[in-house]
């Protein structure tokens, strides 16, 4: 199935534990055609069920000397 929508969650860390318990509807029977991202500083504060659905993709911080390294200095 080809994706065609994309929902995006920021700052998942600060959903309160209602909201996360009802995220957790989606994530039992997500649509077929959607991806769902939910990003958050740290995962401590997201409920265990919540981590056992989701894969964990973990996305470090680039420092400018990278980023110029890679794209070049086109500015």
């Amino acid at each position: 199935n080809a994706i065609r929508r994309a929902l995006i969650i920021e700052h998942g860390e600060s959903m309160s534990i209602e909201a996360q318990n009802a995220f957790l509807k989606i994530l039992e029977e997500p649509p077929n055609d959607t991806i769902i991202i939910i990003t958050s500083l740290s995962t401590d504060s997201l409920l265990p069920t919540i981590k056992s659905r989701a894969q964990q993709i973990k996305v470090l911080p680039v420092s400018l000397t990278q980023s110029v390294d890679f794209f070049g200095d086109t500015y």
